[in-house]
């Protein structure tokens, strides 16, 4: 949501005004508060498609080896960078970037969502499985 408050006690806040961080502090528009504050549903509904998809992800994903994973978490992250640029070339684009800087070693992992249907994890853990294939086998 865009908009933000600060708090605190007034030295804190002075202090806090002086440095490169803080450049001003806005309102939420009105408009955006308003629909936020009407979605509990939809919010509640995303979530729960949400922890449907990573379990179903943690059930395909986990067994091939490949990832290290935090229960209920949706990011899957491997240290077999290549996976990117396979995953790629079947037209399924995951995260791999340097972090933090460019000449750091790339952060390679997959992002779940509540967008995502279970046929495209489904679709995914396919394609993960037969790049572990091709690992163990070369």
């Amino acid at each position: 949501m865009p908009g933000g408050v600060v708090f605190g006690d007034t030295k804190t806040l002075a202090n806090i005004r002086r440095t490169a961080f803080f450049g001003a502090c806005s309102p939420m528009p009105p408009a955006n508060l308003a629909a936020y504050l009407q979605a509990d549903a939809l919010y509640a509904e995303g979530y729960e498609r949400l922890q449907q998809n990573i379990s179903l992800a943690e059930r395909l994903l986990l067994p091939t080896g490949l990832f290290r994973h935090a229960t209920g978490y949706p990011v899957f992250f491997t240290e077999h960078d290549a996976l990117y640029a396979y995953l790629l070339e079947r037209e399924i684009l995951i995260y791999s970037f340097a972090y933090p800087t460019a000449q750091d070693r790339a952060n390679t992992r997959i992002v779940i969502s509540a967008f995502h249907t279970p046929e495209d994890i489904e679709e995914l853990a396919e394609k993960v499985v037969s790049f572990n294939r091709k690992v163990r086998k070369g």
